[in-house]
């Protein structure tokens, strides 16, 4: 920076720095709003799930489990509520040693 010998020199030189001042601080804001929202527990959540369902192997057993667990819940609730015959109680069982 050069040497100020004017009163003109100081405005112009405080108004450069002022206005750098602003654009600071302007910055700041938002990087700050930016790594406020990329620090909440919910967007650590999702960014998390989005990392580990972008591989294909993991989104396609992903994908069988929960199908086999659906299908698990409903096979079961299903067999539970209704009257107890002899190949229900059978399947019922089958059901059971396949989810433990």
């Amino acid at each position: 920076m050069n040497k100020i010998t004017s009163s003109t020199e100081l405005r112009e030189a405080i108004l450069r720095l002022e206005i750098k001042q602003g654009e600071d601080e302007r910055l700041l804001k938002e990087e700050f709003k930016s790594t406020y929202e990329r620090m909440k527990p919910v967007n650590i959540i999702k960014n998390s799930i989005k990392e580990i369902v972008a591989t294909t192997n993991i989104k396609e057993n992903l994908l069988k489990v929960v199908i086999s667990v659906a299908t698990n819940y409903f096979l079961k609730s299903s067999l539970q509520n209704s009257t107890k015959s002899p190949v229900k109680m059978i399947l019922q069982k089958i059901l059971g040693a396949f989810s433990n």
